[in-house]
């Protein structure tokens, strides 16, 4: 993809590599020391998602040690903020750390859907959940829109349209 840049901008998506290779080697170190494993890339994520969100749950506020990050105790779980299968996007701004039960309990809905039709005893209510992201001021843009976002139905019925119409276009291109 980058054969048609020029010098420079090649040398700088070089550079940037290198320079994600160094972070992620170095967040492995780090994680084998606090852990005393080697990580498998999804507790690698873990770990990320686990220093951006101040070691908590990020529905319940409840802390989550080190040992919990061993993904093999099944005591936490990735999510998905919007699910998966609804919103098709798998993308780090799309996923945050959390307990196994908070997980369960907010199924398959965006965190506003669950806070607000099925409130959870152990979980943040949507205004304390409101207040406590964006406290947390390693997350920023889209992750934060996710998190908070309250019209996610809508939203997904825009997608739904709009990914029909890309198909249909598509369909009489390669006709």
């Amino acid at each position: 993809r980058a054969v048609g840049k020029p010098v420079e901008v090649r040398n700088d998506i070089t550079k940037a590599k290198g320079e994600r290779r160094r972070n992620k080697d170095d967040l492995r170190e780090k994680y084998a020391d606090l852990v005393e494993k080697e990580p498998t890339e999804d507790e690698l994520l873990a770990f990320q998602l686990w220093k951006e969100q101040k070691h908590c749950c990020i529905y319940s506020g409840e802390t989550i040690s080190p040992a919990d990050l061993d993904l093999s105790r099944r005591t936490v779980e990735i999510d998905h903020i919007l699910p998966r299968s609804r919103s098709q996007d798998n993308s780090y701004h799309n996923k945050v750390l959390c307990t196994t039960a908070m997980n369960q309990a907010k199924k398959n809905r965006s965190p506003y859907e669950w806070m607000i039709d099925e409130p959870h005893p152990n979980a943040f209510d949507w205004g304390e959940y409101a207040v406590w992201v964006e406290s947390l001021s390693e997350l920023r843009g889209m992750k934060k829109r996710n998190l908070l976002m309250r019209n996610f139905a809508e939203r997904e019925q825009t997608f739904v349209s709009r990914n029909l119409n890309d198909t249909r276009y598509a369909c009489r291109v390669f006709r």
